[in-house]
């Protein structure tokens, strides 16, 4: 802290028939002494940006009762000296920052352009983000703000991998990320901040603490009233100051980003703040005590800093009259006249921004011509990890024991010794929040593959995957993009029960904008994990636990399998059997059965590709034999097979000599014992037996 600036002191002050405690500062007098922090110039300027602000929102709030704007809109008045002062004091456009849906003043003071902003929520195309986002999806990726995100806590890992990348490639950046103080109460708040000392990375937090999540009041939802110490846990430096002086505020930013910025890690700063209007414009502010809203709008930021000016003798109230007029003025013959004016997305660009286009790597690349060899699935997950980590050092590996122990299934064994714990990174046993911390860092130019132990435990990072890392290029109209591989074993494996068995292929597959692969073999362990990355989408690559020991050829020089397609495994003329991961096992199996015992000549597709299915590919089989077996080893309701046979349906019924079948898990979550285990588990016998009936045979 310089000498110049005092600590605020906050005054918990009883107001009129509230029992409980009320954060009120004091008087201004004695939180800053005469400092020089902020030139009157500046002072000038950032009071012309802070009322920008309050009626830049107050048109907001007027364009949604005309029903220009539609949705959901958050309004930020009253809290317009944190993002400014905090912003004042860093680099706006070349630091990285990142909000909740509060958003629309953040984006502006990092550079966004106000005209696009408001563009963005009146849905037009001339939008920041093309109309795909609106009031809680705000993007600007040319000036580094990375979003305003509508699930509380999300962006606290995502600015985390930001802060990691800026420490891989060694810049001068910081990330700060902006969140409410009903926001710290999501488990991600206390996984990133663990994280975020435990590696030391260089993110400011900044809690603009304004009593309020939603219409709770925060003695009533948090147990811990100061924020700020909350970091104390994690032993981050953190302070507590008034957020509504716009001059304090700058001088803690500046100490705190000082800090940050001279790679000491991470900081917490708590503003004291109070939003004027209500959660959203659904909130009619019912819950709030008027006496309460009285005492914290006598302390206006804008008031604040406009009194101080005048008295001073800088600025007059004629002065301070002709910019609010000038400000009104250039809102609505400006802004608003250029998002009214402004065109709607075409529909026929609907689909545009959910996956890369024209992406080189989808396609794969062959290996050159050469030899094979017999390894292991694991290996050959391994050997694209150590070729791609050595091609490029932006390539990193996150996830649980992954580094000194090898990980799990041996799958990344060796590479922490040869690449260290800075790209080989043993992470806490924190799902949501490793896996967020990854996409961040991918947001920022790094190529993350990220191991989720088992994908049981998937589900505690499926926040991330669904909400930040598929959904993100849509959202910002295509400016950012998640290039990263989320790798995870599930199945069935012997005897681990219910919570170490899932299935959950069928859930991925229903998230638009992510790619979902699945190897049945070491060659397509290989070659997808490098395509995937190398392309420009997430890939989520599903890999099989009784898979890992199982050997098969792969090609000696580099080969880029395919992320999009199927493979025909065995071609025959008389039924398809649909297959993937395990099951195309399954599926060979008996098709050897068949044709040896039944004369039965079985073609066997292995579906390596979930998301998106090959529908081409299904149809060509289908045509070619009549019949259809879809082999899955989950449970078949809302299934891989129910999507398999609606396709069938949709693009070859007539094709077909009788209805498709599907040879699926018993529906029930998979019991320990072994006999219970392996009946709820369908096998090759299955197969045959479905087979002999699908044709009259049985």
């Amino acid at each position: 802290m310089t000498s110049r600036f005092k600590t605020l002191i906050i005054a918990r002050l009883p107001i009129l028939g509230i029992s409980c405690a009320m954060p009120i500062t004091k008087a201004i007098s004695s939180v800053v002494e005469a400092t020089d922090a902020l030139s009157v110039a500046d002072k000038k300027r950032l009071l012309r940006e802070m009322l920008f602000a309050r009626r830049f929102e107050e048109r907001c709030y007027e364009a949604y009762v005309e029903r220009k704007i539609g949705g959901f809109l958050h309004l930020y008045p009253g809290q317009e000296a944190c993002a400014h002062g905090v912003l004042e004091a860093a680099r706006p456009g070349h630091d990285y920052v990142i909000t909740g849906y509060r958003d629309h003043i953040h984006a502006i003071k990092c550079g966004a352009d106000p005209k696009a902003v408001m563009a963005e929520l009146f849905g037009k195309e001339t939008g920041v983000c093309k109309g795909r986002g609106g009031s809680m999806h705000i993007f600007d990726a040319k000036h580094r703000f990375m979003g305003g995100y509508a699930l509380v806590g999300g962006p606290f890992p995502l600015a985390a991998g930001m802060a990691k990348a800026i420490k891989l490639k060694g810049g001068d950046e910081i990330a700060i990320c902006f969140l409410g103080d009903a926001a710290n109460n999501q488990g991600t708040f206390h996984e990133t901040l663990n994280m975020a000392k435990l590696w030391d990375l260089p993110v400011l937090f900044v809690c603009e603490n304004n009593l309020y999540g939603i219409g709770t009041r925060i003695e009533r939802s948090t147990a811990l009233l100061d924020q700020y110490k909350r970091a104390a846990a994690y032993d981050i430096p953190a302070q507590q100051v008034d957020g509504q002086d716009i001059e304090v505020v700058y001088a803690a930013a500046k100490q705190a980003i000082d800090h940050v910025r001279g790679g000491n890690g991470p900081y917490f700063l708590e503003l004291m703040t109070y939003r004027y209007r209500g959660h959203s414009m659904s909130d009619s502010n019912a819950y709030r005590i008027k006496d309460e809203e009285r005492a914290w709008n006598k302390r206006d930021p804008i008031v604040i800093l406009r009194d101080r000016l005048i008295a001073d003798k800088q600025y007059t109230d004629k002065d301070y009259q002709a910019l609010d007029d000038e400000i009104i003025k250039h809102i609505e013959d400006d802004i608003i006249k250029f998002a009214e004016e402004s065109p709607e997305p075409k529909a026929s660009e609907l689909e545009k921004y959910v996956l890369a286009e024209n992406d080189p790597w989808v396609g794969g690349k062959p290996a050159p011509k050469g030899g094979s060899k017999d390894i292991m699935y694991w290996e050959a997950i391994r050997r694209a990890h150590d070729e791609e980590m050595t091609r490029d050092p932006l390539v990193i590996a996150m996830g649980e024991d992954i580094g000194v122990v090898g990980g799990t299934y041996k799958a990344t064994q060796g590479l922490h010794d040869k690449f260290g714990p800075e790209r080989v990174m043993d992470t806490p046993i924190s799902e949501n929040g490793y896996t967020g911390l990854g996409i961040g860092a991918s947001f920022a130019g790094v190529r993350p593959i990220i191991e989720i132990m088992s994908v049981n435990f998937a589900w505690l990072a499926l926040d991330q995957i669904a909400n930040s890392a598929a959904k993100v290029r849509y959202m910002s109209g295509g400016q950012l993009t998640a290039p990263v591989v989320i790798r995870s074993p599930g199945g069935t494996a012997h005897q681990l029960g219910a919570q170490h068995s899932a299935r959950m292929e069928k859930v991925f597959m229903g998230i638009a904008g992510l790619r979902v692969v699945t190897p049945s073999n070491p060659r397509q362990a290989y070659g997808l994990l490098k395509s995937a990355l190398r392309c420009n989408d997430p890939v989520l690559i599903y890999e099989h636990e009784l898979m890992y020991n199982m050997k098969g050829p792969v090609p000696d020089g580099e080969y880029f399998h395919p992320l999009e397609g199927s493979e025909i495994a065995r071609a025959g003329r008389d039924i398809s059997l649909f297959g993937y991961n395990i099951s195309v096992h399954w599926c060979l199996k008996a098709a050897e059965i068949l044709a040896s015992e039944h004369g039965i000549d079985a073609e066997v597709i292995d579906l390596y590709a979930l998301s998106p299915l090959d529908r081409a590919g299904i149809k060509a089989s289908v045509s070619k034999t009549h019949k259809a077996l879809i082999v899955e080893e989950a449970e078949p309701a809302v299934g891989v097979g129910a999507e398999i046979m609606a396709i069938i349906n949709e693009e070859c019924f007539f094709e077909l000599d009788a209805a498709p079948v599907r040879v699926s898990a018993v529906n029930v979550p998979v019991p320990y014992n072994h006999t219970l285990e392996k009946a709820a588990i369908p096998d090759a016998q299955d197969v045959v037996n479905a087979v002999l009936e699908l044709c009259g045979k049985l």
